[in-house]
C-alpha cells in the first residue's frame, strides 16, 4: 500500500487560493486589526485581508458571512461574535458557541433548528468548512433521515476532510462507513445482472500458473550468482521448498540434487555442486512451461465452450420441474450469450418461438376446459379448488405440480360429474402432451449447440495437438543437426537438452526417461568417453521421433494451422500480437535509459560527498532526491513493470529504500555511511538485467486487446471487471499489481482524468476501463429505479465516499486513507478495509512512518484486523482475533510475510496477538457478543485501538 498514495494524490497543487464565494458563512479567526473596520482573517489556515460591514468582532473567533470581494480584499459581516479575552469569557464560551449557531442557522433560513442540526453544523464551522444556505438546507435533510449518532460520525468525517457540504458528499460518506460492505453490494447487482453468476477460483489458479516458471527462473538465476553451494541450497530451500512453489514430487528431487551438492562441496568441487542444482532447475522450469501451455490449450477449450455446456447441462436439467413459459426464458437467455455462433442463436430462437406457442395453446385449451369444469359441479368446495388452479396456470404456467393437483381434483369428483371429470381428465392429457412436444424442442435445441460446442472444442484440439507435433517435429531436426554439427559435445547436450526437454507433446514418463539418457550422455562425457555420449543423445533424439511419428495425427497444412490460430479468441493467442515485440522492445530501451541516468546521478552524488564531505548536504540532496522521485515513478506509473519479473521490481524498490537511509544519514552529517550505500546502490542498478517475461507479455497484451474491441454491454463489463477485481492481483507480491488492482476498482480514475486534462492530452482510454467508469454506464443506462440501477447507484456512492475519504489535506501535517477492496477467498468474495494513518509528505504518504489497519472477514477464522505501525522502516505488527488457535495457524504465514517484507528493506521489530474485541463479563452476560471494534474516523485520522 506503500507506493498506491503516491498516484492516488498528484493532482492536488500545493497551495491552491482558497476560494470564498458569496454567501458563505464561516467561523474564522482575528489575526491581526489593521483599522476601525479592517482585519487579517485566518480562513481554513489561510489568511485573508477582509473589511467588515460594521465594526470589528471584540473576539478572537467569530461567525462571519461573506458579502463580496473588493480589489485584493473580501467583505464580511459578523453574525456572531464570542466576546473578548479573559477568564469570565472562556467560561461562557461554549454557551456563547451554541447560541452563534443557533443564530448563523436561522440567517441561512432554518428559524427552528433542532439539537442534532446544530450539532452537526457546529462540527463544520470549527472545521472551517463553510455553509451556505443550499448547504444547510442539504445537512438537515441528511439529519432528519436516520440513526442521529451515525450521521454525526459521517459529518465529522467530511468535517476532517474540509469538504463541501452537499447531498452528494454526505451520502457517499455515509455509504462508505455506515452502508453495506462494497463485496455485498456488487455481489447482489453481479447476480441481478446474471442470477448463476460466480466468482471461479479455479481461474485465478490458471492465472497463477506461469508464476511458478517465473520463480524457478529467479531462484535459478541467484543460485547462479551464489559463491557457495550453501548459498545456493539455501535459496532452493527458501523460495521453492519451504514456499510450497513446487509439488512435493519436485520438491524431493530439489532436495536429493541439494544433497549431492553438498556432497560435491564436501570433496572440493563447489563449482560442480553449484552447475548441478542449476541444471535441475533448468529441468524444472522447463516443465513449468510445458505445463503453462498445456494449461493455456485446455483454458482455449474452456474458454470457448466449458462454460456455456456448464449452463446448458444446468437448463436442461431445471427445464422439467419448471413451465415452458420459464424454461424458454432460460433457454433465450443462452441464445442472447455473445459466445454462441449466430447461427446456433437463430436456432435456439426458433425453437423457444415454437415451443411458446405450444405452450400458449395448450394453457388456453385447459384454462377453458377448468372454467367449463367450475360451471358443471355441483360441488362448491370442487369449483374453488379448479378456480385456484386456473389462476396459477393463468399466472405461472403448467407445471408438474399444477397437473397433479389437476389430477387429485378429478379423483375426487362425485358421480355426479363423472363426464365433467372425464372432459377435463381428457383436456389434461392434450396439454400435457403438447408441453412434451415443447419441452423436446428446447431440448433439441439444447442438444444441437452442445453437441456443436464440443465439436468445435474438439477440432481445436486436436489442432492444436498437431501443432504441437510440428513443433516437436521440427525441434528434434535440429537436434539432430546440432549433435551433428557441434563440435563441443558439453554445448551439444545442453543445447539438445534445451530443444526437447519439458516439451509439451511428451507425456511425464517419456521426459524422465529422455532426461535419464541426458544424464547418461553427461556421465560418459565426464569418463572422457565422447562417443559413447554422442551415441546416448542420438538414441534418446531418435526414440522422440518414433514416439512423435506414432501418435494418431491428421494431415494438416500451413493454411489449416494459420485458419486455426486466427480462429482462436483473441485472449488466448495474444502471444501472436505483433504489438507485442514492439511494446517489449520499447520499454527495454525506456529501463536502460533510466538505468543510465540513476546510475549518473548516483555516480555525481558520489563525487560531491567525496568533494565536500560533512558539508555535502545542500549540494547533494536535490539530485539523491530527484533519483529517488524516477525510482518510485518507474515502480509505479511506467509500464515496465508490467514486463519485469518480481525480483528486478523489488531491488529497485531496496534501492529506493535505501537511497532514502542515505539522504537521512546526508542530514545528520554521516557522510561516509551515506556515501557507502550510495555506492551500492550504483553496483546494484548497474546490475540490474530487464528481461521482459514471456509470461506476463502474454498476460499484459490480452488485457489491452480485449480492451481495445470494447464490444462488451456494460452488463459483461461489469461482470468480467468485477471478477478481475475481486480475484486481486495475479503476480503475488507486487506493489504494481497491488496499485493496478485498486486502479480497477476506479479508486483513482478522477485524478488520471485530471492530470490528462491539465495536461491538455486526449483521454486515456485506460481512465475508462474500471469499476467505477461501468458503475456509472449501468447507473445512467439502467431503466429508473429498477434494481440495478439501485444497486449501481449504491456501489458507486461506496467508491465515491472511499476516495473523498482518502482526499489529500493540505492544511494539515495528518493523512488518512481508507479503501474497501472486494477479495476472493476460496470461492467468495469477501470485502477487505484498510485504513491508513501518516504524516503529510508533500500530499503523499510517508511509507516509512505510518500505520496501517487491515480488517477482514475470513470464511474458517472469522474476522482478522492486522494493524501494521512502520517507524524508520521499522515494523511492529499486531495480529488481532478471537480464535484459540489463530497464533499457531498464522505461524507459517508470518513467516513468509517476514521474508517478503525484509527483501524490500523493512525490519520487524516484533509480531503481537490479541484479540479483535474485548468485552467484559457483564457486558457479555447482558448483551451477547459484542461486533468487533471498528476504526473510528477522529481528529488525527482513523482511532483503531490495539
Amino acid at each position: 500500500m506503500v507506493q498506491i498514495q503516491q498516484s492516488l494524490h498528484t493532482t492536488q497543487q500545493s497551495e491552491r487560493p482558497i476560494q470564498l464565494r458569496e454567501g458563505d458563512v464561516y467561523r474564522v479567526t482575528v489575526k491581526e486589526q489593521k483599522g476601525n473596520n479592517e482585519a487579517l482573517l485566518s480562513v481554513r489556515g489561510r489568511e485573508v485581508a477582509a473589511k467588515f460591514d460594521g465594526r470589528i468582532p471584540s473576539g478572537e473567533r467569530t461567525t462571519v458571512q461573506v458579502l463580496g470581494s473588493e480589489a485584493d480584499r473580501i467583505r464580511v459581516r459578523v453574525l456572531h461574535d464570542e466576546g473578548g479575552r479573559g477568564t469570565q469569557q472562556a467560561k461562557t464560551h461554549e454557551k456563547g458557541h451554541q447560541q452563534g449557531v443557533t443564530q448563523t442557522l436561522r440567517q441561512l433560513g432554518i428559524q427552528q433548528p433542532t439539537p442534532e442540526l446544530r450539532q452537526a453544523a457546529a462540527i463544520v464551522l470549527d472545521k472551517g468548512v463553510a455553509l451556505s444556505k443550499e448547504a444547510v438546507r442539504d445537512l438537515q435533510k441528511y439529519m432528519n433521515e436516520g440513526q442521529s449518532d451515525l450521521r454525526i460520525q459521517t459529518v465529522q468525517a467530511l468535517a476532517n476532510k474540509r469538504l463541501e457540504v452537499t447531498s452528494v458528499h454526505l451520502r457517499a460518506i455515509h455509504e462508505t462507513l455506515h452502508g453495506r460492505p462494497i463485496n455485498s453490494v456488487l455481489t447482489d447487482l453481479a447476480k441481478e445482472i446474471d442470477r448463476d453468476f460466480k466468482v471461479d477460483p479455479a481461474e485465478r489458479e490458471r492465472l497463477e500458473r506461469p508464476t511458478q516458471a517465473q520463480a524457478i527462473r529467479e531462484v535459478r538465476q541467484n543460485v547462479h550468482e551464489a559463491r557457495t553451494v550453501e548459498q545456493a541450497s539455501e535459496q532452493v530451500e527458501r523460495r521453492l521448498i519451504q514456499s510450497g512453489r513446487v509439488s512435493r514430487e519436485q520438491a524431493g528431487q530439489l532436495e536429493r540434487v541439494t544433497l549431492h551438492a553438498r556432497t560435491d562441496a564436501a570433496s572440493g568441487q563447489e563449482r560442480t555442486g553449484v552447475e548441478r542444482m542449476i541444471q535441475a532447475l533448468e529441468h524444472l522450469e522447463r516443465e513449468a512451461r510445458g505445463l503453462q501451455d498445456r494449461g493455456q490449450a485446455a483454458q482455449t477449450r474452456e474458454g470457448n465452450g466449458s462454460r456455456i455446456v456448464d449452463q446448458i447441462t444446468q437448463v436442461r436439467n431445471e427445464i422439467p420441474g419448471e413451465s415452458i413459459q420459464r424454461a424458454a426464458e432460460r433457454v433465450q437467455h443462452l441464445a442472447n450469450l455473445s459466445q454462441i455462433d449466430r447461427e446456433f442463436s437463430r436456432s435456439i430462437d426458433r425453437a423457444v418461438t415454437e415451443s411458446r406457442h405450444l405452450d400458449q395453446i395448450s394453457n388456453e385449451r385447459l384454462i377453458q376446459s377448468l372454467q367449463q369444469a367450475e360451471r358443471s359441479t355441483s360441488n362448491e368446495g370442487t369449483s374453488q379448488a379448479l378456480a385456484n388452479v386456473r389462476q396459477q396456470i393463468v399466472h405461472g404456467g403448467l407445471t408438474h405440480s399444477v397437473s397433479e393437483k389437476i389430477e387429485t381434483i378429478i379423483r375426487q369428483m362425485t358421480s355426479s360429474d363423472a363426464q365433467t371429470s372425464h372432459q377435463l381428465s381428457k383436456s389434461l392429457r392434450q396439454a400435457i402432451q403438447l408441453q412434451n412436444v415443447a419441452n423436446d424442442r428446447l431440448q433439441q435445441a439444447l442438444n444441437a449447440v452442445e453437441q456443436s460446442i464440443k465439436t468445435e472444442a474438439l477440432s481445436k484440439e486436436k489442432a492444436n495437438e498437431n501443432l504441437h507435433a510440428n513443433n516437436l517435429r521440427e525441434a528434434t531436426k535440429e537436434a539432430e543437426t546440432t549433435l551433428r554439427r557441434e563440435a563441443s559435445l558439453e554445448r551439444a547436450i545442453q543445447k539438445v537438452d534445451s530443444l526437447l526437454s519439458g516439451h509439451p507433446v511428451l507425456t511425464a514418463e517419456e521426459q524422465n526417461k529422455f532426461r535419464q539418457s541426458i544424464s547418461e550422455a553427461r556421465e560418459w562425457q565426464q569418463q572422457g568417453r565422447e562417443l559413447k555420449s554422442r551415441q546416448e543423445i542420438a538414441k534418446a533424439i531418435e526414440d522422440i521421433k518414433q514416439i512423435n511419428q506414432l501418435r494418431p495425427q491428421e494431415t494438416t497444412t500451413y493454411t489449416q494451422n494459420e485458419a486455426f490460430q486466427t480462429s482462436v479468441d483473441m485472449a488466448s493467442k495474444s502471444i501472436a500480437v505483433t504489438t507485442v515485440t514492439e511494446k517489449m522492445a520499447q520499454m527495454a530501451s525506456d529501463f536502460k535509459k533510466l538505468q543510465r541516468d540513476i546510475t549518473r546521478n548516483l555516480d555525481l552524488v558520489n563525487r560531491q560527498i567525496e568533494q565536500f564531505r560533512s558539508q555535502a548536504q545542500p549540494q547533494a540532496k536535490p539530485l539523491l532526491e530527484t533519483t529517488i522521485k524516477n525510482l518510485d515513478n518507474a515502480i509505479l506509473k511506467s509500464e515496465m513493470m508490467l514486463l519485469s519479473d518480481m525480483k528486478t521490481e523489488r531491488q529497485l524498490m531496496l534501492a529506493s529504500s535505501q537511497l532514502a537511509e542515505a539522504k537521512k544519514l546526508l542530514a545528520r552529517g554521516k557522510y561516509r555511511e551515506a556515501n557507502e550505500i550510495v555506492r551500492n546502490v550504483k553496483q546494484q542498478v548497474e546490475r540490474l538485467q530487464f528481461q521482459p517475461s514471456e509470461t506476463r507479455v502474454k498476460h499484459y497484451t490480452a488485457a489491452n486487446e480485449q480492451a481495445l474491441r470494447e464490444l462488451q454491454t456494460p452488463n459483461q463489463s461489469f461482470r468480467s471487471k468485477y471478477t478481475e477485481t475481486a480475484r486481486g492481483p495475479v503476480q503475488e507480491g507486487s506493489p504494481r499489481a497491488m496499485f493496478e488492482m485498486v486502479r480497477n476498482a476506479g479508486l483513482n480514475r478522477d485524478s488520471e482524468i485530471a492530470m490528462q486534462l491539465a495536461s491538455g492530452r486526449e483521454q486515456h482510454e485506460s481512465s475508462e476501463r474500471n469499476l467505477k467508469s461501468i458503475l456509472m454506464q449501468l447507473a445512467r443506462g439502467e431503466e429508473e429505479g429498477s434494481r440495478v440501477q439501485q444497486l449501481a447507484n449504491q456501489a458507486l456512492s461506496n467508491v465515491t465516499g472511499q476516495q473523498l475519504l482518502s482526499r489529500s489535506e493540505q492544511q494539515s501535517n495528518l493523512q488518512s486513507l481508507y479503501f474497501q477492496l472486494p477479495l476472493l477467498l476460496e470461492d467468495k468474495v469477501e470485502n477487505l478495509q484498510v485504513y491508513v494513518n501518516s504524516r503529510n509528505e508533500g500530499q503523499q504518504v510517508d511509507w516509512e512512518n505510518c500505520s496501517l489497519y487491515f480488517l477482514m472477514e475470513t470464511p474458517k477464522m472469522g474476522e482478522i484486523g492486522i494493524v501494521v505501525s512502520a517507524a524508520e522502516r521499522q515494523l511492529s505488527i499486531t495480529l488481532k482475533n478471537n480464535k484459540a488457535d489463530f497464533q499457531q495457524k498464522m505461524k507459517p504465514l508470518v513467516g513468509m510475510a517476514v521474508t517478503k517484507l525484509s527483501e524490500i528493506g523493512y525490519s520487524i521489530n516484533g509480531i503481537n496477538y490479541s484479540q479483535l474485541n474485548n468485552k467484559s463479563e457483564e457486558s457479555a452476560d447482558n448483551e451477547g457478543l459484542e461486533s468487533p471494534q471498528q476504526p473510528v474516523f477522529g481528529e488525527k485520522g482513523f482511532d483503531y485501538k490495539i
